[in-house]
């Protein structure tokens, strides 16, 4: 029998059939596209979580100080009368005055209550407009609470401390009610936020603000507000990039001679450091500013300006502690050469060859700086070739 090529096929297991759906090369796309889109929506959440989760605590601090706030009435109905006789006259309002006849005034400085008249006279005198200034610093403070922690310690950091806040009991009851203690907690969380702002760039004008805000709480509660002050200054002077002559306005060698020797030190190292070996350096800055306020009064410039000759004046300088012959001949140079001392016989104490005095200029100094380290080179050549 002859076969065909179709009889051929006959009895052989039939070849199987192509599948419909996906190629190999269309699964392939797929599992990258999968891939691609769980990345995506893995940076998504990493970027969204923290929004939510504040979001979710600012929403419970709003919910535990908002819920049912229409029971509490006018809550302190002393501070309530005075609010709606503010809202009677200018005169009431400027006073903060208890009564319509403008006699006497409440026990508390005006801001706060400032605040709450405002209120009443936009949505109407009512239990909800008095308490509405309070229930908003609530949750603004829980708000300012979480950047403050946050940006330093974290974001895991802040959402606990925000949600704290929010449902520490303390914190919802103040929140609840017109004695204007809600403010103040904002207010001084905001000047926290101004003096951590004044540690970091070591601006002037984020300790001005701090200074305002927490006038503005002497203005909501008188002395409460200053409880944080001492804290406050500690951390920047403790803390601030600035220099010291930055934080304290002076550079005052009794002062400095009176300082721990460990806050010195710190100031050193603070970056860029002073010296290649802070510690050393401080310790040495602190003894000539301990000899400077006991023999001269504190006055640096009376080692030179009291000497009766040359002589005498690099005497002066040498009984000074950390100064040898070299550091004695370049002060000297720099004395006479950039600020014009030249007491008698000031030719005889000069030295005859380049000094840190010789640099008028950034490339003067360069050029000093090259030399000096060529000579110190050759001397080190020297001594080798000597041993």
């Amino acid at each position: 029998m002859i076969t065909t090529p179709h009889h051929a096929h006959v009895g052989a297991p039939a070849a199987p059939m192509p599948r419909p759906g996906l190629r190999p090369s269309d699964s392939a796309r797929c599992a990258r596209l999968a891939r691609f889109r769980l990345a995506a929506f893995t940076r998504l959440a990493a970027w969204h979580w923290p929004r939510l989760a504040l979001g979710a605590v600012l929403a419970l601090a709003a919910l535990l100080n908002f819920w049912q706030l229409d029971r509490l009435g006018y809550a302190n109905t002393y501070y309530a009368a005075a609010v709606k006789s503010m809202l009677q006259s200018w005169h009431n309002f400027v006073f903060v005055s208890f009564d319509p006849g403008g006699f006497v005034s409440i026990d508390k400085p005006p801001l706060g209550f400032w605040i709450e008249t405002a209120s009443a006279r936009l949505f109407g005198f009512s239990g909800l407009s008095l308490l509405l200034p309070e229930v908003l610093a609530g949750v603004l403070s829980v708000a300012v609470l979480y950047r403050l922690v946050a940006r330093i310690w974290g974001r895991g950091a802040g959402l606990l401390a925000a949600l704290f806040l929010a449902v520490t009991p303390v914190s919802v009851v103040t929140a609840r009610n017109n004695t204007i203690d809600s403010l103040l907690v904002l207010t001084v969380l905001l000047a926290a936020w101004a003096v951590a702002r004044a540690v970091e760039t070591g601006q002037l004008r984020w300790l001005l603000l701090c200074a305002v805000l927490v006038g503005l709480g002497f203005n909501i509660k008188m002395l409460e507000a200053y409880l944080v002050v001492p804290a406050f200054g500690l951390v920047y002077l403790v803390g601030a990039r600035a220099s010291w002559r930055k934080r304290l306005g002076h550079l005052d060698p009794g002062r400095i001679a009176a300082m721990p020797p460990q806050e010195l030190e710190a100031v050193f190292r603070e970056k860029p450091a002073i010296h290649r070996f802070p510690g050393a350096m401080a310790e040495r800055v602190q003894r000539l500013c301990r000899d400077i306020a006991e023999r001269f009064g504190g006055d640096g410039s009376r080692v030179w300006t009291e000497a009766t000759s040359g002589c005498d004046m690099a005497e002066r300088i040498g009984s000074l502690p950390g100064f040898g012959d070299m550091k004695v001949r370049s002060l000297t140079a720099t004395l006479v050469k950039q600020f014009d001392v030249k007491p008698q016989g000031w030719q005889e104490v000069m030295p005859n060859h380049p000094t840190l005095g010789d640099a008028d200029s950034a490339e003067a100094l360069a050029e000093y700086q090259a030399g000096k380290r060529a000579h110190k080179q050759a001397l080190r050549a020297q001594q080798a070739g000597n041993d």
